[in-house]
């Protein structure tokens, strides 16, 4: 609930209280063994930071997320997020390089994923754009 009620404010605008409530989330995911919500609350940190400009904290949430969601299960959801906002982020920094290994994980996490969420449609509107114009 924690984890959701950050987000809200996040989205809302007011970024240093959600970031406090997501923190507070991760802090009771990783004490309480619960590693799927552990990576996400890195998740929703990485992309709360991002909406405040702080790239490289950003990053590191995205980067710790990652490690979590890999393995020893692999949360694909997480993953295919996570390569989502570093994609864009690595656009609007203007790293081609990034942009491309970014790019490349979510064709590949792409075809895993049955859930459907506003960055799946995103990325599918992109690929389906970028088709049409071949």
């Amino acid at each position: 609930m924690r984890i959701n009620l950050g987000d809200s404010y996040v989205s809302m605008g007011k970024l240093r209280e959600g970031i406090r409530l997501l923190r507070t989330a991760l802090a009771e995911a990783h004490a309480t063994g619960h590693r799927r919500l552990e990576a996400q609350c890195y998740s929703n940190l990485g992309d709360a930071y991002r909406r405040a400009n702080e790239v490289s904290q950003s990053q590191a949430c995205f980067q710790q997320s990652d490690a979590l969601a890999g393995s020893p299960e692999r949360y694909t959801d997480i993953l295919f997020f996570n390569a989502f906002h570093e994609w864009k982020m690595a656009a609007a920094q203007g790293n081609p390089t990034r942009e491309k290994i970014s790019f490349g994980r979510l064709k590949v996490l792409r075809s895993s994923l049955e859930r459907r969420f506003p960055e799946v449609d995103a990325f599918d509107s992109y690929v389906e754009r970028r088709r049409s114009d071949v």
